[in-house]
């Protein structure tokens, strides 16, 4: 079975993000430059800290879909940001 990793990133206070690796099915995961390099398959940037996660099919197709609950920066306040997936993570705001 091929799973994917879906990991939160901070890179500071006011930028955080979630990164997707795609499970290749070799032994590696992302996408990778033939040389050994590997990145993500797909990331989303987001304007605060990513303090959650939850994966579920939020919008009833056949997909799972990811929310993250985001601290906004410089507040004590935050969002829940839902990205509705289709086999690969969308672009933020599509």
């Amino acid at each position: 079975m091929r799973t994917s990793s879906i990991l939160p990133i901070t890179e500071n206070s006011r930028v955080g993000g979630i990164e997707i690796w795609h499970n290749n099915g070799d032994g590696t995961f992302g996408t990778g430059d033939g040389f050994g390099d590997f990145w993500p398959s797909d990331i989303a940037y987001m304007a605060g800290e990513v303090l959650c996660l939850g994966i579920a099919n939020f919008n009833g197709d056949v997909y799972p879909d990811i929310a993250a609950g985001v601290r906004l920066p410089g507040t004590y306040s935050g969002e829940v940001k839902v990205f509705s997936c289709y086999g690969y993570m969308p672009a933020p705001g599509s």
